[in-house]
Protein backbone atom coordinates (compact mmCIF):
# COMPACT_ATOMS: atom_id res chain seq x y z
CA UNK A 1 0.00 0.00 0.00
CA UNK A 2 1.41 3.34 -1.01
CA UNK A 3 0.62 6.98 -0.35
CA UNK A 4 0.74 9.31 -3.29
CA UNK A 5 1.97 12.78 -2.25
CA UNK A 6 1.34 15.58 -1.98
CA UNK A 7 -1.42 16.01 0.59
CA UNK A 8 -3.33 19.29 0.54
CA UNK A 9 -2.84 20.14 4.16
CA UNK A 10 -1.82 23.24 6.01
CA UNK A 11 -0.23 23.75 9.35
CA UNK A 12 0.50 27.13 10.92
CA UNK A 13 0.49 28.40 14.50
CA UNK A 14 -0.39 31.92 15.91
CA UNK A 15 -1.22 32.97 19.38
CA UNK A 16 -4.57 34.40 20.23
CA UNK A 17 -4.41 37.08 22.90
CA UNK A 18 -6.96 35.43 25.17
CA UNK A 19 -7.03 32.09 26.95
CA UNK A 20 -9.99 29.79 27.25
CA UNK A 21 -10.95 27.57 30.18
CA UNK A 22 -12.52 24.14 29.82
CA UNK A 23 -12.94 21.44 32.45
CA UNK A 24 -10.92 23.37 35.05
CA UNK A 25 -7.86 23.72 32.82
CA UNK A 26 -6.80 26.87 30.98
CA UNK A 27 -5.64 26.94 27.39
CA UNK A 28 -4.02 29.34 24.98
CA UNK A 29 -5.16 28.52 21.49
CA UNK A 30 -2.62 28.86 18.72
CA UNK A 31 -3.61 29.92 15.22
CA UNK A 32 -1.24 27.75 13.20
CA UNK A 33 -2.32 29.12 9.84
CA UNK A 34 -1.60 32.70 10.85
CA UNK A 35 2.04 31.87 11.59
CA UNK A 36 2.52 31.18 7.89
CA UNK A 37 4.69 28.09 8.27
CA UNK A 38 2.27 25.60 6.75
CA UNK A 39 2.80 24.02 3.36
CA UNK A 40 -0.48 22.36 2.50
CA UNK A 41 -4.26 22.68 2.80
CA UNK A 42 -6.58 20.69 5.02
CA UNK A 43 -10.21 20.04 4.12
CA UNK A 44 -11.88 18.80 7.27
CA UNK A 45 -15.45 17.51 7.06
CA UNK A 46 -14.77 15.20 10.02
CA UNK A 47 -13.24 17.97 12.10
CA UNK A 48 -15.49 20.97 12.73
CA UNK A 49 -14.03 24.29 11.68
CA UNK A 50 -13.89 26.81 14.51
CA UNK A 51 -11.96 29.42 16.47
CA UNK A 52 -11.97 27.49 18.64
CA UNK A 53 -13.50 24.09 18.05
CA UNK A 54 -13.46 21.55 20.88
CA UNK A 55 -11.72 18.24 20.19
CA UNK A 56 -11.35 15.80 23.05
CA UNK A 57 -12.14 18.57 25.52
CA UNK A 58 -9.40 20.86 24.22
CA UNK A 59 -9.99 24.03 22.16
CA UNK A 60 -8.15 24.20 18.85
CA UNK A 61 -8.21 26.73 16.02
CA UNK A 62 -8.97 24.77 12.87
CA UNK A 63 -9.62 26.68 9.66
CA UNK A 64 -10.04 25.94 5.98
CA UNK A 65 -7.41 28.55 5.17
CA UNK A 66 -4.39 27.62 3.05
CA UNK A 67 -1.36 26.55 5.05
CA UNK A 68 -3.26 25.27 8.09
CA UNK A 69 -1.07 22.16 8.19
CA UNK A 70 2.65 21.46 8.15
CA UNK A 71 3.37 18.27 6.22
CA UNK A 72 6.85 16.76 6.55
CA UNK A 73 6.39 14.96 3.26
CA UNK A 74 5.70 18.23 1.46
CA UNK A 75 8.59 19.93 3.26
CA UNK A 76 10.89 17.24 1.87
CA UNK A 77 9.44 17.61 -1.61
CA UNK A 78 8.25 14.02 -1.44
CA UNK A 79 11.84 12.85 -1.00
CA UNK A 80 14.17 11.65 1.72
CA UNK A 81 16.04 13.65 4.32
CA UNK A 82 15.45 15.38 7.63
CA UNK A 83 13.03 18.30 7.59
CA UNK A 84 12.23 20.77 10.34
CA UNK A 85 10.03 23.78 11.06
CA UNK A 86 9.98 26.44 13.79
CA UNK A 87 6.78 28.03 15.07
CA UNK A 88 7.75 31.13 17.08
CA UNK A 89 5.18 31.92 19.76
CA UNK A 90 4.84 33.51 23.17
CA UNK A 91 3.18 31.38 25.84
CA UNK A 92 3.75 32.32 29.48
CA UNK A 93 3.47 29.88 32.39
CA UNK A 94 3.13 26.85 30.16
CA UNK A 95 2.40 23.46 31.73
CA UNK A 96 1.58 21.26 28.77
CA UNK A 97 1.12 21.27 25.02
CA UNK A 98 -1.53 19.65 22.81
CA UNK A 99 -1.25 18.91 19.10
CA UNK A 100 -3.46 17.40 16.42
CA UNK A 101 -1.16 15.20 14.37
CA UNK A 102 -1.01 11.97 12.41
CA UNK A 103 1.28 10.17 9.99
CA UNK A 104 1.57 9.35 6.34
CA UNK A 105 2.81 5.78 6.32
CA UNK A 106 4.40 5.11 9.74
CA UNK A 107 6.21 1.88 10.55
CA UNK A 108 5.43 0.72 14.09
CA UNK A 109 8.12 1.47 16.68
CA UNK A 110 9.95 4.17 14.74
CA UNK A 111 10.70 7.46 16.49
CA UNK A 112 11.17 9.77 13.53
CA UNK A 113 9.12 12.69 14.87
CA UNK A 114 10.58 15.08 17.43
CA UNK A 115 8.91 17.99 19.20
CA UNK A 116 11.24 20.57 20.72
CA UNK A 117 10.17 23.37 23.06
CA UNK A 118 12.41 26.43 23.46
CA UNK A 119 11.98 28.77 26.43
CA UNK A 120 12.91 32.37 27.11
CA UNK A 121 15.63 31.35 29.61
CA UNK A 122 17.59 29.67 26.78
CA UNK A 123 16.62 26.16 27.91
CA UNK A 124 14.83 23.64 25.73
CA UNK A 125 13.40 20.15 25.95
CA UNK A 126 12.89 17.61 23.16
CA UNK A 127 10.39 14.77 23.01
CA UNK A 128 10.51 11.85 20.57
CA UNK A 129 7.11 10.51 19.51
CA UNK A 130 6.84 6.78 18.82
CA UNK A 131 4.80 5.34 15.96
CA UNK A 132 2.10 3.06 17.28
CA UNK A 133 2.17 4.76 20.69
CA UNK A 134 2.07 8.53 20.22
CA UNK A 135 1.36 8.73 16.49
CA UNK A 136 -0.34 6.57 13.88
CA UNK A 137 -1.23 6.65 10.22
CA UNK A 138 -4.28 8.71 9.28
CA UNK A 139 -5.79 5.68 7.54
CA UNK A 140 -6.66 2.34 9.12
CA UNK A 141 -4.54 0.27 6.77
CA UNK A 142 -1.13 -1.41 6.78
CA UNK A 143 0.84 1.14 8.80
CA UNK A 144 0.82 2.00 12.52
CA UNK A 145 -2.77 1.72 13.74
CA UNK A 146 -2.48 1.96 17.53
CA UNK A 147 -2.11 4.77 20.08
CA UNK A 148 -1.71 4.59 23.84
CA UNK A 149 -5.15 6.05 24.60
CA UNK A 150 -3.75 8.24 27.39
CA UNK A 151 -1.42 10.97 26.18
CA UNK A 152 -2.66 10.35 22.64
CA UNK A 153 -6.40 9.93 22.05
CA UNK A 154 -8.63 9.83 19.00
CA UNK A 155 -10.81 12.90 18.41
CA UNK A 156 -12.24 12.30 14.91
CA UNK A 157 -12.56 9.47 12.41
CA UNK A 158 -14.58 8.11 9.50
CA UNK A 159 -13.24 7.82 6.95
CA UNK A 160 -9.89 9.10 8.20
CA UNK A 161 -8.82 9.66 11.78
CA UNK A 162 -7.40 12.58 13.69
CA UNK A 163 -5.54 12.09 16.98
CA UNK A 164 -4.68 14.51 19.78
CA UNK A 165 -1.31 14.37 21.57
CA UNK A 166 -0.46 15.83 24.99
CA UNK A 167 3.09 16.69 26.07
CA UNK A 168 3.45 16.99 29.86
CA UNK A 169 5.97 19.82 30.13
CA UNK A 170 5.41 20.12 33.89
CA UNK A 171 6.17 16.43 34.31
CA UNK A 172 9.37 16.91 32.32
CA UNK A 173 10.46 19.65 34.75
CA UNK A 174 9.67 22.62 32.50
CA UNK A 175 6.32 23.68 33.90
CA UNK A 176 5.82 27.39 34.53
CA UNK A 177 8.38 28.49 31.93
CA UNK A 178 7.70 30.87 29.07
CA UNK A 179 7.65 29.21 25.67
CA UNK A 180 9.11 31.16 22.73
CA UNK A 181 9.33 28.50 20.00
CA UNK A 182 7.86 25.13 19.07
CA UNK A 183 9.90 23.01 16.64
CA UNK A 184 8.88 19.90 14.72
CA UNK A 185 11.58 17.74 13.14
CA UNK A 186 10.94 14.68 10.98
CA UNK A 187 13.70 12.21 10.06
CA UNK A 188 11.48 9.75 8.20
CA UNK A 189 11.06 9.08 4.50
CA UNK A 190 8.37 8.29 1.93
CA UNK A 191 6.94 4.83 2.49
CA UNK A 192 8.50 4.78 5.97
CA UNK A 193 7.05 7.57 8.11
CA UNK A 194 6.15 11.23 7.72
CA UNK A 195 4.26 13.36 10.22
CA UNK A 196 1.76 16.12 9.56
CA UNK A 197 0.68 18.59 12.25
CA UNK A 198 -2.71 20.26 11.95
CA UNK A 199 -3.12 22.40 15.07
CA UNK A 200 -1.73 23.14 18.52
CA UNK A 201 -2.91 24.52 21.85
CA UNK A 202 -0.86 25.38 24.92
CA UNK A 203 -2.01 24.41 28.41
CA UNK A 204 -1.24 27.22 30.85
CA UNK A 205 -1.54 27.82 34.58
CA UNK A 206 -2.78 24.52 35.98
CA UNK A 207 -0.91 21.22 35.98
CA UNK A 208 -2.33 18.01 34.55
CA UNK A 209 -3.99 16.67 31.43
CA UNK A 210 -7.66 17.11 30.75
CA UNK A 211 -9.38 13.85 31.63
CA UNK A 212 -13.01 14.51 30.73
CA UNK A 213 -14.74 16.13 27.81
CA UNK A 214 -16.70 19.21 28.93
CA UNK A 215 -20.45 19.29 28.60
CA UNK A 216 -21.36 19.90 24.99
CA UNK A 217 -22.97 23.27 24.35
CA UNK A 218 -25.51 23.89 21.62
CA UNK A 219 -22.90 25.63 19.49
CA UNK A 220 -20.55 22.68 19.81
CA UNK A 221 -23.38 20.31 18.95
CA UNK A 222 -24.05 22.35 15.83
CA UNK A 223 -20.37 22.17 14.89
CA UNK A 224 -20.15 18.44 15.45
CA UNK A 225 -23.22 17.76 13.34
CA UNK A 226 -21.13 19.08 10.47
CA UNK A 227 -18.83 16.05 10.76
CA UNK A 228 -18.96 14.11 7.55
CA UNK A 229 -15.56 12.83 6.47
CA UNK A 230 -12.01 13.91 6.08
CA UNK A 231 -11.03 14.72 2.48
CA UNK A 232 -7.34 14.76 1.68
CA UNK A 233 -6.80 16.34 -1.71
CA UNK A 234 -4.50 14.66 -4.23
CA UNK A 235 -4.14 11.70 -1.93
CA UNK A 236 -4.79 8.03 -2.62
CA UNK A 237 -3.62 4.62 -1.56
CA UNK A 238 -2.85 1.66 -3.69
Amino acid sequence: MKHTPPLRLVCALTILASTSSYAALSFQTIDMAALGKGNDSFITPTVPIGSPTILGGVPFIVTSAPNQVWSANNAAGGGHGIVSVNFPMAVNNIQGFYTLANLFWGNVGLKTTQYRFDFDDSTSVSVLLENGVDLRDFNNATWANTINGTTTVNVAQDPYRMDRQWIDLAGLGYGGKNLVNFNVTDSGAPGVSRVYVVAATAQVGQIGQISTVPEVTSSIVTAFTAFAGLTLRNRRRR
